[in-house]
């Protein structure tokens, strides 16, 4: 799984379905021990329009704050898009 990241927030305000994933995983704090209140288990299939080309990505269902959406760094470097 990538580790693009959704907003719980967001997936409710635009009635995005999410499905469940196969083996949900532990978050963990900066500091390397375990969030307690943390376990991801949900991920949501979304396709991606950059510069005219479409992907298909996961993006798995958690919070984060000051965004929507989190792409990967890998996958920013790869595509290079022009973010508005």
């Amino acid at each position: 799984m990538d580790k693009n990241i959704i907003t719980r927030k967001t997936v409710e305000e635009k009635g995005i379905l999410t499905k469940s994933l196969p083996k949900p995983f532990d978050v963990y704090n900066s500091d390397g021990s375990r969030n307690e209140e943390k376990t991801i288990k949900e991920f949501v299939p979304l396709e991606i329009n950059s510069n005219e080309h479409i992907e298909q990505i996961d993006a798995v269902v958690s919070e984060i704050k000051e965004t929507d959406l989190f792409l990967e760094h890998d996958w920013l470097i790869e595509h290079n898009p022009e973010v508005d």
